[in-house]
């Protein structure tokens, strides 16, 4: 389990200066340090590990800058600013054709056309999506509210607008030099995993020029195995509020179709069902 608490990148450095690894200085370059961290983490995977951000994109001729320190998009994450209308992921091959009309209610096929009304809007059981009448409001015209990432762009059907996102991000800070070095979790185990994978990738390259003995660099690759693991696995465990959102979740008794559009806001919330005595559990 991680706390949100973290610790400069520069004590890793400091670590495989000192005991038990003993680099020497000259062997060891701060900024290749910091990417050896940026690809632990990345390898780790755990998005408890990193930050939530939210971010303004325009977009301009149908794409749009990526965050730079996007690590994933965060589920329902991509809505239009400043209606909220969220944006799906494209499934389909020609998402750009604006000629393309979204289905109105005469084309809905039947087993469609079983209405809910939430939050005093209209929609369908099979559509998970705003209503005719709201999508029409929106901000843009044509096409359907999809995106796409590709090349370092979102890409959507609309040629102009503006979209408001929410990403996992690395956690950075300044490293005093007008750069940005990454920070790592304030977690023994975590922390030792990552130190253990950058020595494991210098003593490598001391292996390579022939400055260390084969015996020595498996040792440290052997550790960079066990504590790397043990780095995942603490990000899995879930607090006791964590562990209270899954069982909400897998407990929920009426399924709710809406949970993209209203930004999984009511996932992790447990269902209170009205008795005939009006007790409610």
């Amino acid at each position: 389990m991680l706390t949100g608490k973290y610790i400069s990148s520069a004590s890793v450095v400091e670590k495989l200066f000192g005991i038990p690894y003993g680099f020497p200085p000259q062997y060891v370059n701060e900024s290749d340090v910091y990417e050896l961290i940026y690809t632990a983490m990345s390898l780790i995977g755990d998005p408890s590990a990193m930050l939530n951000k939210v971010a303004l994109i325009q977009i301009s001729n149908y794409r749009g800058d990526l965050p730079c320190d996007l690590f994933s998009i965060d589920k329902g994450g991509v809505r239009m600013y400043p209606s909220g209308i969220v944006f799906d992921l494209n499934t389909d091959i020609y998402f750009q054709d604006t000629s393309y009309n979204s289905v109105i209610d005469e084309q809905l096929p039947d087993e469609n056309e079983m209405q809910f009304t939430l939050d005093s809007v209209t929609t369908y059981i099979k559509k998970f999506d705003q209503s005719i009448e709201t999508l029409k409001a929106g901000e843009a015209t044509g096409g359907d509210y999809v995106y796409n990432v590709d090349n370092n762009y979102i890409v959507t059907p609309i040629q102009s607008c503006t979209l408001e996102m929410s990403y996992i991000a690395f956690p950075t800070e300044s490293d005093g030099k007008g750069g940005f070095r990454p920070m790592v979790p304030d977690n023994e185990r975590y922390i030792k995993g990552v130190v253990a994978y950058c020595a494991e990738n210098i003593a490598l390259y001391l292996f390579n020029k022939d400055l260390l003995s084969e015996k020595k660099y498996q040792i440290l690759s052997k550790e960079s195995c066990w504590y790397m693991g043990s780095a995942q696995n603490v990000g899995r465990i879930p607090s006791l509020d964590g562990a209270e959102v899954i069982k909400n979740g897998r407990q929920s008794l009426i399924p709710d179709p809406f949970h993209h559009r209203n930004g999984f806001r009511n996932l992790g919330k447990p269902n209170l069902i009205k008795t005939h005595n009006g007790r409610r559990r």
